[in-house]
């Protein structure tokens, strides 16, 4: 490696260590995304993971986070943000491979694109998310039904990433992964049954999720990215905003066998977040796999796009102020685009993205 590639490595490691401590001050006393994840490591094992941690995710992954738990509050946010940050740079291996291009300029993006430093500031979980999605994207791409059953089977660690993901297996009729993605959701049940002291645990789990789900928005709802998620903070039900969501998602996977199968594995998370009810700034980390594939053809035309939504991504900050997220505009539009290319071309034409 070159100085020059020794610098731009130095840079990243510099800038992800100074994202660490910025979100560890900020988290301390704070009271954001990561004490959800740090009381639900001191209740998991008790019904109280529910009750009172209201841990929104998978129960069974709370088991993983009780690793850290023996840590004050500021120090496992340390090791846990690490953590992220090793996931992310993982993500953009991964996608070198995926998409053939330099790991540096995979590293560059995903540093560049600002939903990773909400991620890691909040101490949400995203960065795992992605590495995920991109592990999804790899095993699709190569065939690998193994690897790509233990990749979805594992995103539902939250259901928001691996129920997408599913449905690609579903569309594309992977019959082996879909036998693993069950075996591995029965693992979750039992894991999620000794977590929170109940084998009938979906039961609380959904009324948790109810009421969290009404709070979370009207609280955070200037910060949704998804269409329906939008729609019902302007004043939609949620119960149609839920339809809207299912609808959506489904009518346009069906979209995904006209193109390639890198194309409709990279598609699929950003459709996922384009029609979510539930989906949050720091949840379009996930659209950086669209971001890589656009910049694999490095036209003018296609880098300015790019460019673009680097820039719009980081005025996220201003969500409260204007009430309305800017990074839905290319989570949405990116989205919009496709669709409208894929209705318009050739089923066996070039990648519309």
């Amino acid at each position: 490696m070159d100085d020059r590639r020794r610098l731009i490595a130095l840079s990243f490691l510099i800038l992800g260590i100074l994202w660490v401590i910025q979100g560890a001050l900020t988290v301390k006393g704070a009271g954001d995304d990561w004490k959800i994840f740090w009381n639900a490591a001191h209740y998991v094992g008790t019904p109280e993971l529910l009750s009172r941690a209201r841990f929104a995710y998978t129960p069974g992954v709370a088991w993983a986070l009780w690793l850290i738990g023996g840590f004050s509050r500021t120090a496992s946010y340390f090791i846990y943000s690490a953590f992220m940050l090793c996931c992310a740079f993982l993500a953009s291996f991964l996608a070198s491979r995926v998409y053939r291009l330099p790991v540096l300029v995979t590293s560059a993006m995903l540093v560049a694109w600002f939903p990773l430093t909400i991620a890691v500031c909040l101490g949400q979980n995203t960065p795992f998310g992605l590495l995920l999605v991109m592990l999804a994207i790899y095993a699709f791409v190569r065939r690998d039904e193994t690897l790509l059953g233990l990749a979805v089977g594992l995103s539902f660690y939250k259901p928001t990433v691996g129920i997408p993901l599913f449905v690609l297996l579903v569309v594309f009729q992977q019959r082996k992964a879909t036998c693993i993605v069950a075996v591995t959701l029965v693992i979750w049940y039992a894991l999620s049954a000794a977590a929170v002291h109940d084998a009938l645990w979906p039961r609380p789990y959904i009324h948790m999720l109810s009421s969290l789900y009404n709070y979370d928005r009207a609280v955070d709802g200037d910060y949704a990215i998804g269409i329906p998620g939008i729609l019902i903070h302007v004043g939609l039900s949620p119960i149609e905003g839920w339809v809207l969501a299912i609808v959506s998602l489904v009518s346009c996977a069906m979209l995904l066998t006209r193109t390639s199968r890198i194309e409709a594995a990279t598609m699929l998370p950003a459709i996922a977040l384009a029609t979510a009810p539930h989906a949050y700034g720091y949840d379009a980390l996930l659209m950086l796999p669209v971001l890589w594939l656009l910049v694999t053809s490095a036209t003018p035309k296609r880098i300015a796009v790019a460019v673009a939504a680097f820039i719009v991504a980081p005025m996220y900050v201003f969500s409260r102020v204007i009430h309305f997220d800017p990074l839905a505009l290319p989570v949405i539009g990116f989205t919009a685009a496709w669709v409208v290319n894929r209705l318009r071309e050739d089923p066996r034409g070039e990648a519309a993205i």
